[in-house]
């Protein structure tokens, strides 16, 4: 799990979570980025690749899907915000119950689909 390749930063998430030493550092410099409303441009900065998608289609253009890296730190920076906006969607239910593809715990729109599916034709 922790052990993927990082991104163009070089970092991995073993250390990121295991140097519990640098969290409170990282969590000042986060809040910093948050508080001024800007990002250093290197943490918004990816490495793009395009990956084939059917070795049989061969090198048509359609037949690629890129796939960017991103820095681990605006992974983490922005799962932060994720987190807190989630928790206000649901502090204040403002998130319907039909958008169960956006509510934790749920199943997703794939495994709901199936259920209505099966709803209404049994």
């Amino acid at each position: 799990m922790y052990w993927k390749s990082p991104g163009p930063d070089g970092v991995q998430g073993y250390w990121l979570k295991n140097l519990t030493s640098i969290h409170q550092r990282l969590a000042l410099q986060l809040n910093d980025c948050l508080q001024k409303g800007s990002v250093p441009a290197w943490m918004t900065t990816g490495k793009t690749v395009l990956c084939m998608k059917d070795k049989s289609k061969g090198s048509l253009v359609s037949n690629f899907r890129p796939i960017t890296c991103l820095p681990l730190l605006w992974k983490l920076l922005t799962g932060i915000i994720a987190d807190s906006m989630y928790e206000h969607l649901e502090n204040e239910s403002i998130l319907p119950y039909e958008q169960k593809g956006c509510i934790r715990g749920t199943r997703g729109t794939k495994d709901q689909l199936l259920i209505d599916k099966m709803i209404i034709k049994n």
